[in-house]
């Protein structure tokens, strides 16, 4: 699998995924059924289910949740809607290692 040669190379290293999985207004533009997308992505990661978790909610809010609050991240990727730019203040709220910015 692409993420374990790739991206979950070290022992250690975790996948962390937040999405609402409810779309936002350019999906509800284009009437998509996204009420399969959550099942799928757990089906997609479950050979590395012991290295990945997924949470449903607005990153804003697992960010901040105690479920991730004592963690850092050395990368973090945030794909969000394409029409505004919260991007950066979910990106802003990624904790890094002590004395390191996290690589967005």
């Amino acid at each position: 699998m692409w993420l374990k040669s790739h991206i979950l190379t070290h022992a250690a290293s975790r996948l962390y995924c937040m999405d609402t999985f409810a779309g936002n207004d350019e999906h509800r533009e284009m009437a998509l059924d996204l009420s399969f997308m959550q099942e799928r992505l757990v089906a997609n990661v479950a050979p590395l289910e012991d290295r990945v978790r997924v949470f449903q909610g607005p990153s804003r809010q697992v960010l901040h949740s105690r479920r991730l609050r004592s963690g850092t991240f050395h990368f973090a990727y945030v794909d969000g809607p394409h029409r505004a730019s919260p991007q950066g203040r979910h990106a802003s709220l990624s904790p890094a290692p002590p004395g390191r910015a996290p690589h967005l």
